[in-house]
């Protein structure tokens, strides 16, 4: 039982992501594109399109943006080693 419980703690530890969102097509940066999680907790992206973020383990991201495809990841221990490149595609209207 103390293995769950071990487990459990390093999964509820909070870590800060950090990374950068791009134009899947132009490959521009994407300024305002809005961070956050199911709570609707959540920054939004910068003039250089890079944003930081805390959060828990299996915690999921959602990106957003008024004419782009909304994307959702799910943040394992591996996104805190390395900064996240996001790319969205635009949306069909």
């Amino acid at each position: 039982m103390g293995l769950s419980f071990s487990f459990y703690e390093s999964q509820s530890q909070q870590i800060t992501v950090s990374g950068m969102v791009i134009d899947g097509e132009s490959l521009e940066d994407l300024s305002s594109v809005h961070v956050f999680l199911e709570s609707h907790i959540g920054t939004s992206t910068d003039i250089d399109g890079k944003f930081h973020f805390k959060l828990n383990f299996l915690d999921t991201l959602h990106f957003s943006r008024v004419g782009y495809d909304s994307l959702s990841v799910v943040i394992t221990e591996v996104d805190k080693f390395q900064n996240m490149f996001i790319s969205m595609k635009r949306g069909v209207t």
